[in-house]
């Protein structure tokens, strides 16, 4: 709002609409809804010499497993819309009359975005594996391999988002003492209760923090209460608010192959890593080959054995586990939200209102 002698005047806003997918169906999880929430915040930090209005809109299929991380939103001017039908977005859309949208929904349809483009939108799309990517402005993929290109593409991990306030540990232990199992918002493979079967198998001496859902938790407290858990030192963590804290005490990680393996790696934490869907599985083998983590499956087939195997290897050299916590660090810079926002904010300066 400006005012101009007796008269205020209401400044005319860049409406930039950040629209993600979420919940227990096929490719979604929660990462989708994470990477946009760190987006939309990290927007509202920089100082843009433009007003510019902040939507979420984003579509689950279930409410209870977004619950807590919808609360990671800290930008509270952002208008958050809950899309009841996928079949709703193009009417939506048409409504929130959006200058720029960022697409994180793995599988954009081609019409969603032509009908956009018919309205002059500036579209980008982020790991996305639609036909809609061929009309896109720009397309980024950090995490996939690109199926259709936008205009102009930007490809590799330089552009991964991830929490930019995350510190790489500086110290390497020599001994593990502590091993952090992170399977990601929502578990849908239940690989969590893979690993409560193998624990019994595997060193009793090292603590293990077990990072749960609203799904999982009630189920995990109980098989713990068995006796042959009885002698491990085993801690549960419910969406923790401290979680990065916490997971950076960690000389070991037992993860999924999302961003969580990526924020294990940044912060140089040596892991050992499982696919939860498809798309994952190619970046575990990758990084398997470049020896900077270690695979717990056999393509998609999570074998216990193995994971007994690895994990003994991991756990018990301190030569591996010292490459692995080099290596890991070298690989992502912290400033993949950074180069997404320099691209977003030359389109938010060139647009004329």
């Amino acid at each position: 709002m400006v005012t101009v002698g007796n008269k205020s005047f209401k400044l005319p806003a860049i409406n930039l609409v950040v629209r993600c997918n979420a919940g227990k169906s096929s490719e979604y999880g929660t990462g989708h809804l994470v990477r946009s929430i760190k987006i939309i915040n990290f927007l509202s930090k920089k100082k843009i010499n433009k007003k510019v209005k902040l939507f979420l809109v984003y579509y689950s299929d279930n409410q209870k497993i977004i619950k807590n991380t919808l609360k990671q939103l800290k930008y509270s001017s952002c208008e958050i819309i809950k899309l009841k039908k996928l079949s709703e977005e193009i009417k939506l859309m048409h409504r929130l009359e959006p200058h720029i949208v960022i697409f994180d929904t793995y599988n954009t349809s081609k019409k969603t975005i032509e009908t956009l483009k018919n309205k002059n939108t500036y579209i980008m799309t982020l790991d996305n594996k639609g036909k809609g990517n061929l009309l896109s402005d720009v397309s980024i993929f950090s995490l996939i391999e690109p199926k259709y290109l936008g205009k102009v593409s930007y490809i590799g991990l330089k552009y991964l988002v991830l929490g930019n306030h995350i510190s790489k540990k500086s110290l390497f232990k020599e001994k593990a003492s502590r091993v952090a199992v992170s399977l990601g918002g929502y578990d849908k493979r239940g690989l969590i209760f893979k690993i409560l079967e193998i624990l019994p198998k595997i060193s009793k001496d090292p603590t293990y923090m077990l990072f749960t859902n609203h799904n999982n938790i009630n189920r995990v407290k109980k098989i713990i209460k068995y006796k042959h858990y009885l002698d491990y030192k085993i801690e549960i963590y419910n969406y923790p608010n401290n979680y990065y804290s916490l997971v950076k005490l960690a000389d070991i990680g037992i993860v999924s192959g999302g961003l969580t393996m990526f924020d294990f790696l940044n912060m140089g934490i040596p892991s050992l890593c499982l696919p939860q869907y498809k798309h994952q599985l190619l970046n575990i083998k990758n990084l398997a080959k470049q020896n900077i983590i270690l695979q717990g499956s056999q393509d998609m087939y999570i074998s216990k054995n193995l994971i007994i195997k690895n994990f003994n290897s991991l756990y018990e050299s301190t030569k591996t586990r010292r490459l692995f916590f080099q290596k890991s660090k070298r690989l992502i810079d912290n400033n993949g939200l950074n180069r997404i926002f320099k691209i977003i904010e030359k389109k938010v300066m060139d647009i004329k209102l």
